[in-house]
């Protein structure tokens, strides 16, 4: 459980505070999606204490709104990046990253560590996963006698049937039980775990390399969307921000895009109205649970330097390992667990053009009337075509 402090330790007893070698920084860039502030905080004093006499420099874009690609293209390049896969993804294409070591014993799920791996080679260690599920208003449920629904023993998973029949007995005729929103690449994620898990469809391969976004199962998923669409079961919101927000007030059941962060940001408003929340996998035709995932990871930038490089490699070995670190990033939702995975779009190497796309695609089919069968088909086209 130790060996990443010992590691770093050694690095330190045998280079840094060698004689005549000069004390060293460490620089740690943590990007804004990666975790709270305070969290980041707590892990740059965690690596300021076990790599004494080094100092940790924290540079967190919460308070910088520095980028990495803005710190690399100044030539101020952290030693150590906690981010996304997709935001050191470019540096690992041009050989800036360094190889990390995997903790011996890691359980991690194949899916989280294929987000982080370049040709097959791992360019970033995961430290957490980011999960979205569906978030349910239980006392709506309990008025409506779906209670049974919410038994983690007998109903782990809901079929889309079970979806089905709780939204028609939610809804009254005037308030629609769920929202979706016009799907933008930034807040699309949520709408796309659901296309996906629904009938057992997935966009990406379980490497995230390959597009597989014209299968037949989520293009089932998206018309039976469209239909709850029409029938009013499911309505519009202007946003995310809105949709959270009618279901924060209890004025909706259900809400398919929560995440942690949602509680911690909505813990306030959570008491003062008294909702009685319960979060749930997304309905899953197999009967599996789906996880609909973001890795953040931490990332070493070479410099050239032997002393440096070794520092930082041992100083992502530390956080991915410590029990201190895990403490303080508390579930890291990044073990096998028998679940299906399904990868963030932006784990495929051309992420920003697909999530692009299959915004227009789902958009098209859900609120243009377009068949989802030929407005999937045209994502797969228009990615190879830029190729």
């Amino acid at each position: 459980m130790k060996r990443g402090l010992c590691a770093l330790a050694a690095v330190l007893l045998l280079g840094l505070c060698a004689p005549g070698a000069a004390q060293a920084d460490l620089t740690v860039y943590v990007s804004a999606e990666a975790m709270p502030l305070e969290t980041a905080r707590q892990l740059a004093a965690l690596l300021e204490r076990e790599a004494a006499p080094a100092e940790v420099e924290l540079i967190a874009e919460q308070e910088t709104d520095d980028t990495l690609r803005a710190l690399v293209l100044r030539d101020e390049a952290p030693l150590l990046a906690i981010c996304p896969p997709e935001e050191a993804r470019l540096y690992a294409k041009e050989g800036m990253l360094a190889v990390p070591d995997v903790p011996d014993g890691a359980r991690m799920a194949q899916q989280v560590l294929s987000a982080c791996e370049q040709d097959g080679e791992l360019f970033m260690i995961p430290l957490l996963a980011h999960h979205r599920q569906m978030a349910v208003n239980r006392r709506r449920l309990e008025q409506e006698h779906l209670s049974d629904l919410l038994d983690a023993r007998t109903h782990p998973v809901w079929y889309p049937l079970e979806l089905q029949q709780a939204l028609e007995a939610l809804y009254d005729g005037d308030t629609p039980a769920m929202e979706l929103w016009p799907p933008e690449p930034d807040t699309c994620a949520g709408l796309e775990a659901l296309v996906q898990a629904l009938f057992g469809g997935a966009f990406l391969s379980e490497d995230g390399q390959v597009c597989q976004a014209d299968c037949g199962s989520a293009a089932a998923a998206l018309e039976w969307l469209r239909d709850m669409l029409e029938g009013g079961q499911i309505g519009w919101a202007q946003s995310r921000e809105e949709a959270l927000e009618h279901f924060l007030a209890g004025e909706t059941a259900v809400f398919i895009d929560w995440m942690d962060a949602d509680e911690r940001a909505s813990r306030a408003r959570i008491r003062e109205s008294g909702l009685e929340l319960c979060t749930l996998p997304y309905p899953s035709s197999t009967g599996m649970p789906v996880h609909s995932f973001e890795v953040i990871g931490a990332a070493v930038l070479l410099t050239g330097d032997a002393q440096m490089d070794a520092l930082a490699k041992a100083a992502a070995a530390f956080l991915a390992q410590d029990a201190q670190v895990q403490q303080i990033l508390g579930e890291r939702g990044i073990e096998e667990d028998g679940a299906v995975w399904l990868p963030a779009v932006g784990a495929h190497p051309q992420g920003t053009l697909l999530s692009t796309l299959l915004c227009d695609a789902l958009r098209g089919t859900l609120m243009e009337g377009r068949s989802a069968a030929s407005a999937l088909r045209g994502v797969t086209q228009a990615l190879d075509a830029a190729r």
